[in-house]
């Protein structure tokens, strides 16, 4: 009974672990294609913006460490602004520019679309994402904590009243919260738990490809209410100081980011 009320201290708790230090923790969650984990190790190894941000501190004369901890608490732990920390995969909005260090963009996906399980037909009868919105009769898969953008997260607020960089305890029956990672979500979407979820075209084309039953039962729409694509970058507690924000946008800067590819 004591180790168990111990473990779910430690889940609830994770802070104890960021000490006082000058070391900045880069607060990140496996995510394909954007960071990639040694499932032995348990610490990142590849991916597109894990890439990104190893080129970028690996310039720096700058101590950083990574540590696997939800958005959700990483964004708190900007808002407290106790320790060094960053999120290196953020969308900006304005709530975050109140509470963070923002830096220049680092990279920029492609567009937002809509992903669905062929087998819903009602889906397909859509001819824009507002419409969507506004059928009660659907629900919209949500990852908890996340942005998706500010033409987005306005539409989400207008017609679902749902903050997306926010908590939300109390939602409708027409959304649906998850903390899990992008290869959990997709496999709510394929068992029908959810009639749809958002994600960005570059996020989803690996996943799909890399898996046949995805690739058969997992589709997109693509709305032109829905944006181009959106900028990601390092947003960090204020702790983390003006001077390195400004070291980190100038090596941004020397390596010509972001990548649109």
């Amino acid at each position: 009974m004591k180790l168990k009320f111990i473990l779910i201290i430690l889940f609830y708790f994770p802070f104890n672990i960021f000490a006082e230090t000058e070391t900045i923790f880069l607060n990140y969650q496996p995510r394909i294609p954007f960071f990639i984990e040694d499932k032995k190790e348990k610490y990142p190894v590849d991916g597109t913006i894990y890439k990104i941000i190893q080129s970028i501190f690996q310039g720096l004369d700058i101590e950083y460490k990574y540590s696997n901890v939800p958005v959700i608490r990483t964004l708190q732990m900007i808002k407290e602004n106790k320790v060094k920390v960053c999120y290196p995969l953020g969308l900006r909005n304005i709530e975050r520019e109140k509470i963070a260090l923002i830096s220049k963009p680092i990279y920029k996906d492609k567009n937002t679309i809509v992903l669905y399980n062929i087998d819903n037909e009602k889906i397909k009868l859509y001819s824009n994402f507002t419409e969507m919105l506004k059928d009660k009769n659907i629900t919209l898969l949500v990852k908890i904590g996340y942005s998706y953008g500010k033409l987005i997260d306005e539409k989400l607020l207008e017609y679902l009243h749902y903050k997306a960089f926010e908590e939300n305890k109390n939602i409708g029956k027409n959304i649906n919260k998850t903390s899990d990672d992008n290869i959990g979500m997709l496999n709510q979407i394929l068992n029908k738990k959810s009639d749809y979820m958002l994600i960005a075209k570059n996020e989803i084309e690996n996943l799909i490809e890399q898996n046949a039953v995805y690739k058969k039962y997992l589709k997109i729409l693509e709305f032109k209410d829905l944006p181009e694509g959106e900028y990601r970058h390092l947003i960090c507690s204020k702790k983390v100081g003006e001077e390195v924000m400004e070291k980190i946008n100038s090596r941004i800067k020397i390596l010509k980011l972001p990548n649109e590819k």
